[in-house]
């Protein structure tokens, strides 16, 4: 009889991690549900990175554990996990050497993927971002911030990512780039039925993308749900006041 999968891309079970005597992410207690976009939202300095750092192995919990797509991140299983997971950073984080197309099928390559899988995924993939494959043959310079990006989205979607890791990933773009890029990101979740972790300070953006958001202040927990649990039972002073600093900022309608 094989096990059924687990209901969950990720989960923190009690993870923390100190950094000094007044800085400690954790203990956390977090389940991250397959399918869907988890936002971590927050001020700066709140965790929101280093909980996704512990997600992609870049940062190792002092206590409690991570799992990740079922597994625990130690060191043996870490390689494998990790290309079981895509990660697209602010500014897309491609090598300025490289262009496009090379920069979008170097781990591809690099894990021997078969050359006409690479050549089909190249193609799905730049038509979902809506990205023109002529730009493909550029140096990243060559590229606007926007193209960029969805050069760096190609990327962390190339080898079907189960896990989709986002760390602030339109914090830099132009503001109308940024609206446009958010409704071509959500769309392709939606059409890949991807598991996704967003970061992001930005209250309008975590609602146009969650379907839940995690709201940390101090490195713990301040409050989970939808926005309008936030906004209609908040659970703290903290959460209030956090959301009235929103305010001036319209949210953004959501269509199913």
């Amino acid at each position: 009889m094989v096990d059924a999968p687990s209901p969950f891309a990720a989960r923190f079970l009690g993870a923390a991690r100190t950094f000094d005597a007044r800085s400690t992410v954790g203990p956390i207690d977090l389940e991250v549900a397959r399918g869907k976009t988890t936002v971590l939202l927050g001020p700066s300095g709140c965790g929101k990175t280093t909980l996704l750092r512990m997600l992609i192995g870049l940062a190792k919990p002092d206590s409690g554990r991570v799992e990740v797509l079922g597994e625990s991140l130690d060191e043996e299983r870490l390689p494998s996990v990790r290309r079981r997971m895509g990660y697209l950073i602010q500014e897309g984080g491609l090598f300025p050497h490289l262009s496009a197309r090379q920069n979008v099928c170097l781990l591809a390559q690099h894990v021997g993927r078969d050359p006409a899988f690479i050549d089909a995924q190249v193609e799905r993939l730049s038509a979902l971002a809506r990205l023109d494959p002529q730009l493909l043959q550029k140096l990243p310079s060559e590229l606007s911030g926007g193209q960029r990006q969805r050069v760096a989205l190609v990327r962390a979607l190339m080898l079907e990512p189960e896990l989709l890791l986002l760390d602030e990933p339109l914090g830099a773009l132009d503001p109308m780039v940024r609206v446009e890029l958010q409704e071509d990101l959500r769309a392709a979740f939606r059409t890949l039925e991807t598991s996704v972790v967003m970061v992001t300070h930005d209250l309008a953006e975590a609602a146009f993308f969650a379907d839940t958001l995690v709201l940390l202040h101090e490195g713990k927990i301040a409050q989970r749900g939808s926005l309008d649990d936030l906004e209609r039972t908040p659970a703290s002073p903290f959460v209030e006041r956090f959301l009235s600093a929103h305010r001036p900022a319209r949210r953004r309608e959501v269509t199913p």
